[in-house]
């Protein structure tokens, strides 16, 4: 009995057990941090714009339990834990502070169309850190995506190709740039933009086929969008896939060389995305039994030595 006696609660975890469940989430709750790992891990395809709200999430929950100073019981127990939080703080900070490093963290916040830089001013930024994300966004959009105006001679012929119907089609954006239109229009609702590809592809006021053909620049804008917020948040599938290479690595299988291993680690991560037809490599090697080996026909050799015991000619 005298060695179970460490495994028994004292008094003080006691009392932590009887403390009412508000405070329990407060102080001791993990589970902003179990979402946020079940957000980046079991997600098929976590995407870096959800980083920085995640981050964000987890900044917010911490600073409320460092700044809260009363406990209705065991205040040494509640002490662990603030200074816990504060540590953990610095932790995230470190992480938040690596986002800068990168421009496409911000640029992708912007891109989406229910943040854009409305997202930065509810969550506390100053105003200067917002100008900066703005212009950074803005030159991603300058250097690598708008496209050059076009001639007046073409302008002119489709100003005077319009109609007086294709009032009824004015969709596309009042300013010649798409990106200013943008970046000063009001963030979509959550509920007009389940998905911001899908948004970017069938519902923003740049994707409908006239806006497309009065102005390449709506086209460019949209795949500048999908560019920034189809970057990838973790490298989980990749390591997943380093995994599943190292154990095909086996003592029956030390001889297999590097492009082998390559291909075949690539082809399992692959059928695991459903990116290969089974059906069609099937219809293509065929069964196995189809792949076996014909038995070529026998091949009668004549030696010179045998045409001369014969006596004569072989035909």
């Amino acid at each position: 009995m005298s060695g179970s006696c460490c495994f028994k609660l004292r008094t003080c975890l006691w009392c932590v057990t009887s403390l009412p469940p508000s405070l329990l989430r407060l102080t001791f709750s993990s589970k902003p941090f179990r979402d946020a790992t079940k957000c980046v891990s079991t997600n098929r395809f976590p995407r870096i714009f959800e980083v920085i709200p995640i981050l964000d999430i987890l900044n917010n929950h911490l600073e409320v339990v460092a700044k809260t100073t009363t406990s209705p019981i065991f205040r040494d127990m509640f002490a662990i834990v603030r200074c816990a939080a504060v540590k953990a703080l610095s932790i995230v900070d470190k992480y938040y502070a690596k986002t800068d490093e990168s421009v496409v963290y911000r640029v992708s916040m912007i891109m989406h169309p229910c943040y854009r830089w409305a997202y930065f001013e509810k969550a506390g930024w100053e105003r200067s850190w917002i100008d900066t994300t703005i212009e950074l966004a803005r030159a991603q959009w300058v250097e690598n995506y708008r496209v050059e105006d076009q001639s007046g001679s073409a302008a002119s012929s489709q100003q005077h190709a319009r109609t007086l119907f294709d009032v009824l089609d004015e969709d596309e954006p009042v300013s010649t740039d798409p990106f200013d239109h943008y970046i000063n229009d009001a963030p979509t609702p959550r509920a007009n933009c389940p998905d911001p590809f899908l948004w970017w592809d069938k519902f923003s006021p740049y994707s409908s086929a006239a806006s497309r053909k009065r102005n390449p620049n709506n086209t460019a804008l949209i795949q500048m969008a999908q560019d920034f917020l189809g970057a990838l948040a973790t490298s989980v599938d990749i390591e997943r896939c380093f995994s599943h290479s190292g154990s095909m690595v086996t003592k029956r299988r030390h001889a297999l060389s590097a492009e082998t291993i390559r291909a075949n680690s690539l082809a399992n991560a692959w059928i695991r995305a459903d990116l290969i037809p089974t059906e069609a490599v099937i219809e293509k090697l065929g069964s196995r039994a189809s792949r076996k080996k014909k038995p070529q026909d026998s091949e009668v050799v004549v030696d010179s030595d045998s045409e001369d015991e014969s006596g004569g000619d072989s035909y």
